[in-house]
């Protein structure tokens, strides 16, 4: 992603983005009646009955401003922001 992107949507969005992307662009999102959610590879976990959540919620809004670079994803949604746990895409991540 480069420059500056937008999302708008009255209900839930899902931000398919690379960790390497997640830790080199801007962000600002927000939720009007739902919450933002890191969801892990873990997901929710049952332990003896009891639900053990493993997703991190973030603040909301939820920004992060980094000073080396001007790309900015702006994501708005009515619902929850989901945000699932990619491992890196990159050719070179096949080699390690």
């Amino acid at each position: 992603m480069h420059g500056k992107v937008e999302f708008e949507a009255e209900n839930d969005i899902i931000l398919m983005l690379s960790r390497k992307e997640l830790e080199r662009i801007n962000l600002n999102l927000s939720s009007e009646y739902g919450a933002i959610y890191h969801r892990t590879r873990e997901g929710v976990n049952h332990v003896q009955g009891n639900h053990v959540n493993n997703d991190e919620e973030f603040s909301n809004p939820y920004k992060v401003e980094k000073k080396d670079t001007q790309d900015l994803l702006v994501a708005k949604a009515g619902q929850d922001i989901n945000i699932p746990d990619e491992p890196d895409r990159s050719p070179n991540s096949r080699d390690h």
